[in-house]
């Protein structure tokens, strides 16, 4: 077998169950969620908090790598004013 068919086959292996295992989570979150009295409705308005709550730890990361990114370029310019 080529390796690069090989990789594509592990690949394709690793998506599927990545896709099983999130359909098992939905499964099994949907049966926890019904024994527990929580409605569609509920389960919505947590996902979309929990999706906005994402969003801006998402954009904190990215203005934070920003700011580290600034950093080290004024580091290396302070560095190579120095040498």
């Amino acid at each position: 077998m080529r390796k690069g068919f090989s990789f594509i086959l592990k690949t394709q292996m690793r998506k599927k169950m990545v896709r099983m295992l999130m359909m098992m989570g939905l499964v099994v979150g949907a049966y926890v969620a019904g024994y527990n009295g929580v409605t569609h409705v509920e389960v919505m308005e947590f996902v979309e908090n929990s999706m906005s709550y994402v969003e801006g730890m998402m954009e904190y990361a990215e203005s934070f790598r920003e700011e580290a990114s600034s950093v080290v370029e004024s580091l290396s310019e302070s560095v190579e004013g120095v040498l």
